[in-house]
């Protein structure tokens, strides 16, 4: 897991990218349309369970899960599950296989 600094605004970034190509903010106006189905408004680097230790490196953390570590049978089966609900295009079934497996994993 990268240490990725401080959290910048997504209008901050915006701002600093237009004044890099030498505008303004009235020559390219920064729109607000809205958060879209799905979208986020932060990004988690990690989530609770994940035990981060550091590495060698500054920068770099290393992410554990050892209780999180599925067997080959539990694999297999999720394999299964994923790849015949994607053979039926069955949207509803992926969404709930991706919750099951992912709790974090949010599609309301």
């Amino acid at each position: 897991v990268l240490d990725m600094g401080e959290p910048i605004k997504i209008t901050d970034l915006a701002k600093n990218l237009i004044k890099l190509y030498g505008f303004n903010d009235d020559k390219i106006p920064i729109i607000f349309t809205g958060l879209r189905k799905g979208e986020k408004m932060y990004e988690e680097i990690s989530v609770d369970y994940e035990k981060l230790t550091k590495s060698k490196y500054s920068k770099l953390f290393l992410s554990r899960e050892n209780n999180l570590i599925m067997n080959k049978n539990e694999l297999s089966k999720m394999i299964k599950e994923f790849s015949e609900a994607a053979d039926s295009y069955n949207e509803i079934l992926i969404k709930k296989l991706l919750k099951k497996y992912i709790p974090e994993y949010n599609y309301d």
